[in-house]
């Protein structure tokens, strides 16, 4: 695994798979991580969750879950929003 770095945010990737993986959540590949970090600001903190095959990020310092391309007030919400897609 090499550490990269994708527009702020810092993650690893695999050199033989292309595997990324960003705050705990594996992407199969870099062109996958920048589709779902390009709305996302790197500053605050963040935290990685997958549910099955469902992606989700809270920004730790507001509470707040990232999922289906916005921002949800609770997990269940972002969870949802992202089954849906």
């Amino acid at each position: 695994m090499m550490r990269c770095k994708l527009d702020g945010h810092l993650g690893t990737q695999d050199i033989d798979t292309g595997l990324c993986v960003f705050y705990g959540i594996s992407f199969s590949d870099i062109c996958e991580a920048a589709t779902y970090f390009k709305p996302i600001k790197s500053g605050p903190e963040f935290k990685g969750v997958m549910y099955g095959t469902v992606k989700l990020l809270k920004d730790v310092e507001l509470g707040m879950w990232y999922s289906g391309g916005r921002w949800w007030p609770d997990k269940r919400s972002a969870y949802m929003s992202g089954k849906r897609i």
